[in-house]
């Protein structure tokens, strides 16, 4: 006979609770070694859908009697039954919402299979008998197997640990009972010959089948761990334990002090897609802003003119030359931060995740290196994302005067590192933290203590992997001076009162297809001549004419729109200028690179500007003229910043095997960068180096040259005839042979000598030369 001595938590709980473990444990190297880091080339997802199912390791707490489900007071004993377990099965839907890269919540509705056997054993001394109808005492095995099928709906909140592959979820459920049966076995299992009486005649066990009385609607609890592992973009597969009691008994039917409570822990395998929020539809544009129309007999048209040295024209002429030549920047490996502050500055470029998708290096803003510069976070980002195998050690740095925080360079690393992550998707494991105090390298200056601190306080990014962190090359057009000045001239003085009184005004300018907003602004009314710098443009690289009009917009206190005045018309035209593929100046290529950086106080080379011989011998031949400049910023004394600045040059052409190169050391004089910022101070660390080749005209220079000498050889012959023919006449047809034979046969020259020459314009500019390709 078992009698339970308390409550307690049924030893198949513990077996279950072990086997969870183990599980996870094995889920954790598993989603380590099939997740692949996911690339996002759509917008991310607002919510999931998915479907799960499993099987359940059920497990029952009970204190009951047999006459509670047979009404038969066949058993002194109360309770005879403790505990049951069995197994089943789940199965359902789920959702979730992210809420943040830590937070989610969500729900699941599903099927549970919570039924479980259970077992005892009583002495019976009441109704079995001998088959002489002698009631003797008999030893009596119970089985209880139930089918309890529940209709569970559980809302939860779901936490992802950054550190592990892991998520949690834990929330209340709701049950519902569907089934809820069960089969009462009783079988004696003492002496033969003993029967249970009034059960169709002589047997030794007895069923009763029935249905739990009174089973209602329970309360529960979930609480899981997972291992989430990424398919695609949008797709997931889930693996999950569970633990879900149930609150109180699952009947109300078997007694105030009976227990019977149906416990499951579920082992589930999922997949779970993304869905986005459904794009609204545009808003309709507002209305445009009341606009007072002007007659045109009241306030004249603003009258537009190209400033020129003769005066002002109607016709605006570039002859400045076209280039087509590839920008190639150094890229600074450093994110320099505030003082006591662990904030990425806002001057460095960052971009929202969901732009990540357009971003293109070579869409970056041309003409800066130091634009290029800020955009740094984005670049190693961009080409961290194309070459998935590539890792980076992240550096954070303090400087000597900062605050004492011993989590400041630690806040900074992690600073760069959750933008990487969470913008550009890279994952943490091919991200490594270092701290430390000032960098390996620090900037340390006797003469500036504390502008030369402020170079400490940031963040170094390194990799093995060079091309992370090459030079940027950003191929461009673009004319090199600027197009011209044009002058607007305001109506005349009929129209000034009705202006005197507003509060801002704007120039808009189109050129051609193009506009330009706000090529000129002010507060007040405008003045009574306007000049606005057309600058190179990609609308001015081709041959005109090109109508260029403009629009003076007057603004009110709210700057709403109130009217608008055009202008005349002015043409562009562009005359001569070379169209080369290199910057030409006085028939040579020049070629000018800032490539190579420094460290504070230092002539050696950063390694990833060692590639910058590369780049340059792409542009060096026999005939060049090669010029190195070493440069420094403006800490140090000037006399030792001239010393630095040639020894940075020499070191420059040993490295890239230029030591026939002209050596120039200016130091800080006609300093590169902006000073005043940490940046630009060491991209001021550098040389810049010129080459210069002469141009080797062949194909147009050598074929007008061969020409013209033809050209003089007919013409002499012609003349030398006519000559000879005045003061010799032809008598006899031997002499006509004679005088042919002595002429000279015009045939194009073995040598011919060569020359170069320009078509001139009016005003002596070359209006056309083809260069030859750059092999020649």
């Amino acid at each position: 006979m078992m009698i339970p001595s308390s409550k307690r938590l049924p030893e198949s709980h513990f077996r279950n609770v072990m086997l969870v473990v183990i599980l996870v444990a094995l889920f954790i190297p598993l989603s380590s070694a099939a997740q692949e880091e996911p690339v996002e080339d759509d917008p991310p997802s607002f919510g999931y859908v998915g479907l799960f199912g499993g099987i359940t390791l059920n497990s029952h707490a009970v204190r009951l009697d047999p006459s509670r489900l047979t009404g038969v007071a066949s058993v002194p004993i109360d309770p005879l039954f403790t505990e049951g377990s069995g197994r089943g099965w789940t199965g359902g839907l789920l959702l979730e919402f992210p809420l943040s890269g830590l937070f989610g919540v969500g729900g699941r509705l599903a099927m549970q299979e919570r039924g479980a056997e259970m077992t005892a054993q009583y002495e019976n001394r009441i109704d079995v008998i001998t088959s002489g109808g002698t009631v003797r005492p008999a030893t009596v095995e119970v089985t209880v197997p139930s089918r309890l099928t529940y209709f569970a709906a559980t809302p939860h909140i779901r936490v992802t640990p950054e550190s592990l592959p892991l998520y949690l979820f834990a929330g209340p459920s709701l049950l519902f009972p569907l089934t809820t049966t069960y089969s009462y076995k009783e079988e004696i299992i003492s002496e033969r010959g003993l029967i249970f009486p009034g059960v169709n005649g002589p047997r030794r066990t007895r069923i009763i089948d029935g249905a739990i009385p009174e089973a209602v609607v329970k309360l529960g609890a979930t609480v899981g761990i997972g291992v989430e592992i990424n398919l695609t973009d949008k797709h997931a597969l889930l693996l999950d334990a569970q633990y879900a009691p149930m609150i109180g008994d699952l009947s109300t039917g078997i007694g105030s002090e009976r227990d019977w409570r149906a416990d499951i822990i579920s082992f589930t395998l999922g997949i779970k897609t993304g869905f986005v929020r459904r794009k609204a539809e545009p808003l309709p544009p507002p209305p445009p802003p009341d606009i007072i129309v002007i007659e045109v007999d009241t306030v004249e048209i603003i009258e537009a003119k190209v400033v020129t040295d003769e005066g002002l024209l109607d016709t605006l002429v570039a002859r400045s030359q076209k280039v087509q030549q590839t920008e190639v920047h150094a890229l600074l490996p450093y994110i320099f931060f505030d003082h006591d502050s662990a904030t990425i500055p806002d001057r460095y470029a960052q971009i929202e995740r969901r732009n990540v998708r357009n971003w293109r290096e070579e869409r970056i803003e041309r003409g800066s290196t130091m634009n290029v510069y800020y955009e740094l976070l984005n670049i190693v980002g961009y080409r961290l994302r194309v070459n998935r195998r590539a890792e980076i050690k992240i550096t954070g740095c303090v400087g000597e005067f900062e605050t004492e925080d011993s989590t400041l360079a630690l806040r900074r690393a992690e600073a760069v590192r959750d933008y990487l992550r969470d913008v550009w998707r890279i994952r943490e494991n091919r991200m490594t933290i270092v701290t430390r105090e000032l960098p390996q390298n620090p900037s340390l200056s006797e003469v500036d203590t504390l502008e030369g601190d402020v170079e400490n306080r940031r963040v170094e990014i390194y990799s093995e992997t060079l091309s992370l962190l090459k030079p940027v090359k950003l191929p461009d057009t673009l004319l090199l001076e600027p197009a011209g000045v044009i002058r607007l001239l305001r109506p005349p003085s009929g129209s000034t009162d009705s202006l005197a009184q507003l509060e801002s005004w704007q120039v808009n300018v189109t050129v051609g297809d193009s506009l330009i907003e706000r090529a000129a602004a002010g507060f007040g009314p405008p003045p009574e001549k306007i000049d606005l710098e057309l600058k190179s443009r990609p609308d001015l690289n081709r041959r005109g004419p090109i109508e260029i009009t403009s629009e003076l917009i007057i603004l009110d206190s709210l700057y709403v729109r109130k009217f608008a005045l055009p202008s005349t018309p002015v043409w562009f035209v562009e005359e001569g200028g070379f169209e080369v593929e290199r910057n030409v100046e006085n028939d040579m290529y020049v070629d000018r690179y800032n490539l190579l950086l420094h460290s504070f106080d230092s002539a050696g080379i950063f390694d990833f500007t060692q590639q910058a011989s590369t780049i340059l011998r792409e542009r060096i031949t026999s005939e060049s003229q090669v010029k190195i400049t070493g440069h420094t910023d403006r800490i140090g004394l000037p006399y030792y910043n001239k010393r630095l600045a040639t020894r940075r040059a020499e070191l420059a052409a040993q490295i890239t095997d230029l030591e026939n190169a002209q050596i120039v050391g200016v130091g800080e004089r006609d300093s590169l960068y902006d000073n005043d910022t940490p940046e630009g101070r060491y991209y001021s660390r550098t040389v810049a180096v010129e080459i210069k080749t002469p141009i080797v005209r062949k194909d147009i220079s050598d074929k007008e040259a061969e020409e013209e000498s033809v050209e003089q050889v007919k013409a002499e012959v012609e003349r030398e005839t006519q000559e000879a023919s005045a003061t010799e006449p032809v008598t006899s047809e031997s002499n006509e042979s004679e005088i042919k034979e002595s002429e000279p046969t015009v045939e194009q020259p073995a040598e011919v000598p060569t020359r170069t020459t320009k078509k001139e314009g009016a005003e002596g500019i070359p209006t056309s030369v083809t260069l030859p390709d750059e092999d020649e």
